[in-house]
């Protein structure tokens, strides 16, 4: 192979470590959003799959945060974070096949259904690219967004029942 495989690796595990830091980002969130310490958080919400995680944190934070907007918003955020993680599992859990300067051969984990051999699947270099930085985009914007709203909640005691 070529030495683009070493290309193409780091910018996986650039992907693999931003959404690392987005889970932990959104367990956070969710500890906060409920009032409880970064321990208890951990223990109730690591360990859960990306888009369970998402989910619960999504009614967490629509619970807490009556604000519509704030709902939509969040809502498209995380819309767009969970498409660029269906990306994100393709690159990861894939086996490279062939790497050239330009594309990478991925042989997919598994057969599809109806299917008896594993798929493989042309990508290029610059796909992982794009991803990465869409990636880096949710996340200044989650980053970005969350804590503001759940000042505000802390400011206006919108999170606590009478």
């Amino acid at each position: 192979m070529p030495d683009s495989p070493n290309k193409y690796y780091t910018l996986v595990g650039r992907i693999a470590t931003s959404f690392a830091g987005t889970e932990m980002h959104v367990v956070d969130y969710c500890g906060e959003l409920l009032g409880i310490n970064d321990e208890l958080s951990l223990i109730i919400f690591s360990g859960m799959r990306f888009q369970e995680l998402l989910n619960i944190f999504s009614k967490i934070f629509k619970y807490q945060i009556k604000n519509k907007e704030a709902q939509i918003k969040l809502e498209k955020i995380l819309n767009g974070i969970l498409e660029q993680n269906k990306k994100r599992n393709t690159y990861v859990h894939s086996v490279t096949a062939y790497a050239s300067r330009r594309e990478v051969f991925l042989l997919s984990p598994k057969a599809e259904p109806g299917y008896q051999r594993r798929k493989i699947k042309k990508i290029k270099i610059n796909e992982l690219k794009t991803l990465l930085r869409d990636i880096q985009k949710s996340q200044k914007e989650l980053y970005a967004f969350v804590p503001t709203i759940i000042n505000e909640m802390k400011g206006n005691n919108l999170g606590k029942k009478e």
